[in-house]
């Protein structure tokens, strides 16, 4: 149940060989699926690299820093967020670091977001 190959293979296909961001849901799925991400769990990445998507998530680390200690913890490099409902993430810098797409464990209400898929309540945006 945690690989979600079903629902994977079918957003494989709108997907191609693209990469994604996962909000909400561990996006090593994606990589067990196939699909190629921006985000993760990394032993080793550049700082550099830390410093860009760090951009993505400002604006929720600014709203809590105690529960996102990103710049504390060196391996995760995850789209975090306070409240599902009220997303201060950067989608603009999410498609300049790479990601055409996301995936999400909720309906996300964005104007340059385009659902492009749902199946079992997992869902698949491209990111305008």
């Amino acid at each position: 149940d945690y690989y979600k190959f079903e629902e994977y293979s079918k957003f494989k296909k709108i997907i191609g060989e693209v990469r994604v961001a996962s909000i909400g849901i561990d996006p090593m799925i994606a990589v067990m699926n196939d699909i190629s991400i921006i985000d993760g769990y990394h032993n080793l990445y550049p700082k550099s690299y830390k410093m860009q998507f760090r951009e993505i998530i400002k604006e929720e680390i600014e709203a809590n820093e105690k529960i996102f200690n990103f710049d504390g913890w060196g391996n995760q490099v995850y789209v975090f967020y306070n409240d599902s409902n009220n997303l201060r993430i950067n989608f603009k810098k999410i498609k300049e670091i790479g990601a055409d797409y996301i995936i999400s464990k909720f309906e996300i209400n964005k104007e340059n977001l385009e659902l492009k898929n749902s199946i079992n309540q997992i869902y698949l945006y491209y990111i305008k």
